[in-house]
């Protein structure tokens, strides 16, 4: 295999008459080339770890003994580019795409052509093969856009413009989890770091937080050819998403979006956020209040305390227990919870007969 990212690594295995290959991005930013594989005749297919999804790809071409296919990987993302040998080449397979113009993929080219793609997604258009015949468009940026098949066939679609995507602001009403040293509810005017806040219990907190917020889906987002993406921005670390009481699934890296099309509807809806962070800040947290067990001067543990041996809570107050000091009153926090900024974001889709 060969590509043009130096971020991307790849594995491949044979596993009867099938052909796999694992691509990652080690690094934390979008990556995205047109990747060779040595493989001719077979239809690759695109197996997604993150969501589970598989799908016939739509864009790629063989010859000459080569199947070039675009790869767009999230930081940090993967994806299984899998050839098995009876799934035949697709003669109507895309191999360019133009936007007002513009190219945006050439599969001759080890390399994606246009820099103009979405900042939160990293697509302007994405490709989902439905059959043989049909594909799905879904398009995040208005313009023309031109599809060359590999038979020679082209065809163009029009998407007029789309609204600007919708922040939702404050205030946030969060609930934290009880007997951990934070209070139960807290109001975020605005989204901040759990750390720069004013209430110890809150800027030491480890834990779960749900943050809560309706939030306002215009009549004219809800249709059959629309979806609806929600971008959290940056979450710190792990977040669960649900809509209207529909849990709609965990996020745990960049970037921070969900399809809540399923969930949406018309006017108000109740949208509920809950967040998880590290176990650091409690921690250093608990390094302000007195000593609870007999320690080594490194911070080692001399003997298991009786009060832990019997099931009871600290003595001292402190939430946490470790056999080794790993962190110091002074040591610097890290940052925590919704940090945002959450927004909506419409994506057009467009079936078309290739």
């Amino acid at each position: 295999m060969k590509y043009s990212n130096r971020g991307i690594r790849y594995i491949h295995r044979v596993i009867g008459d099938t052909d796999i290959y694992f691509i990652a991005n080690k690094i934390p930013k979008f990556e995205d080339a047109v990747c060779s594989f040595r493989i001719s005749g077979s239809r690759p297919e695109l197996w997604y770890p993150y969501t589970g999804r598989v799908e016939s790809a739509a864009v790629y071409d063989s010859e000459g003994g080569i199947t070039r296919v675009p790869i767009q990987l999230e930081p940090y993302g993967s994806v299984f580019v899998v050839f098995r040998k009876n799934a035949k080449i697709d003669q109507n397979r895309i191999i360019l795409v133009i936007r007002n113009g513009q190219l945006l993929y050439d599969t001759s080219k080890l390399e994606r052509l246009s820099s103009s793609a979405n900042k939160e997604t990293n697509q302007v258009v994405k490709f989902t093969r439905q059959s043989s015949d049909k594909i799905e468009v879904a398009v995040s940026e208005p313009g023309r856009y031109t599809f060359k098949t590999a038979n020679g066939n082209a065809q163009s679609i029009e998407v007029s413009s789309l609204p600007d995507p919708i922040e939702i602001k404050g205030p946030w009403q969060a609930h934290f989890t009880p007997n951990w040293g934070a209070p139960e509810y807290a109001t975020f005017d605005k989204l901040i770091s759990w750390t720069a806040h004013s209430d110890p219990g809150v800027r030491y907190f480890s834990g779960a937080a749900t943050y809560k917020q309706t939030i306002n889906i215009p009549p004219d987002w809800i249709d059959k050819d629309r979806q609806i993406s929600l971008n959290l921005g940056r979450v710190e670390v792990i977040a669960e998403v649900k809509l209207n009481g529909k849990y709609l699934g965990i996020l745990w890296k960049a970037p921070f979006t969900i399809d809540i099309t399923s969930a949406a509807k018309a006017g108000d809806n109740l949208l509920e956020i809950k967040v998880v962070n590290l176990r650091i800040n409690r921690q250093i947290g608990d390094e302000h209040l007195p000593e609870d067990s007999d320690r080594n001067p490194n911070g080692t543990l001399k003997s298991w305390p009786q009060w832990l041996q019997e099931g009871k809570p600290s003595p001292t107050g402190r939430y946490t227990f470790t056999t080794w000091r790993l962190w110091k009153k002074d040591d610097p926090l890290v940052e925590s919870g919704l940090l945002g900024p959450v927004t909506l974001h419409l994506i057009q889709t467009v079936k078309i007969k290739m």
